[in-house]
């Protein structure tokens, strides 16, 4: 019931202290390999939850608290990605790990939708683009 209570990045905190089986089994519940996956992408995304609940910039801001990606082959979904700094250090590489736990957690979301349709709406203007968020050209066409 406390854990109802707690903010994100206590569940954060929480999920660091616990023992290796029991981080691996709710890693495993989530399609995720290893359980340090999970413990970096807890972390990731509550640095992006801070910076947007205080209205801080973060379309172009490098993550302080960057995600750990899973071996080549691992996650094939995540291929794309792994090894290319400049996404993997911004917040396109948080919401493809957000798309990964929302598939597992509810997966007839329509956010997937709607995120594609907002990006897809972003403005054309000279020196702004998705990709000072990390979003790699082609992106529309990966699997996340």
């Amino acid at each position: 019931m406390s854990v109802e209570l707690w903010d994100f990045g206590m569940l954060s905190t929480f999920f660091k202290g616990m023992k290796v089986v029991d981080q691996s089994a709710i890693a495993a519940r989530y399609g995720i390999p290893d359980w340090q996956l999970l413990q970096s992408w807890l972390r990731s995304l509550n640095f992006v939850r801070n910076v947007a609940a205080h209205h801080s910039r973060l379309w172009n801001k490098n993550l302080i608290d960057q995600p750990k990606l899973p071996k080549a082959g691992a996650m094939p979904d995540f291929d794309a990605v792994i090894g290319v700094p400049d996404v993997t250090t911004r917040l396109f590489v948080v919401l493809c790990i957000t798309l990964h736990l929302l598939r597992a957690v509810c997966p007839n979301s329509s956010w997937p939708k709607r995120l594609r349709q907002e990006l897809m709406a972003f403005p054309t203007i000279q020196g702004l683009s998705v990709a000072d968020m990390g979003f790699p050209a082609g992106w529309e066409t990966q699997p996340l």
